[in-house]
């Protein structure tokens, strides 16, 4: 298995010590040609770098090579931009998505209204009262003070038929992103 060591820091361990690559062969017990791999790539084998590590005397991790391209400024600014761009379209996705749920649930509910208007004409429509505009199915209507009656089926039609429009869209343009 072959690793990436510290190949400058071996280079300046080894002119510390006034070694030459084959000082340095001898001393590790590896051959020449692997010490001149080794400072020419920076790639060595575990035993390879134990055995370098053993003749600086020094723990063999010390001759890993720092990992500093995920840490450098640009690097991470790239990747807060990426994260940045991931939470906005999820948040984006996730709104369509409830936008796409309430207006489906009104759109279902007014749909509903509007096809049983009909048959139970004085339960179902739109109510006023002073602090309010409701519209449902009721039983009693006494407390309302105005009852808007049959207005409700061309209402309800009229917005469901936006509502589902805008869930058409809203599914459309789901699609294209």
């Amino acid at each position: 298995m072959e690793m990436n060591v510290n190949r400058e820091l071996i280079r300046e361990l080894r002119l510390r010590k006034s070694w030459s690559q084959e000082k340095l062969a001898d001393v590790a017990g590896v051959s020449m040609r692997t010490v001149q791999r080794i400072e020419t790539d920076g790639v060595a084998s575990l035993q390879s770098r134990t055995a370098i590590a053993n003749a600086f005397e020094i723990e063999p991790a010390e001759l890993d090579v720092e990992v500093k391209g995920s840490v450098e400024s640009e690097n991470l600014e790239k990747l807060q931009m990426r994260l940045l761009l991931f939470v906005l379209r999820w948040i984006k996705s996730t709104l369509r998505g409830i936008s796409i749920f309430l207006a489906s649930l009104v759109g279902a509910s007014l749909f509903v209204m509007a096809f049983i208007k009909p048959f139970f004409p004085g339960n179902v429509g739109l109510f006023t009262s002073e602090t309010s505009l409701s519209f449902g199915v009721i039983r009693n209507t006494v407390n309302m003070q105005e009852h808007l009656g049959y207005w409700v089926i061309p209402l309800a039609f009229v917005a469901g038929w936006v509502l589902f429009k805008c869930v058409i869209l809203l599914v459309g343009t789901r699609t294209k992103t």
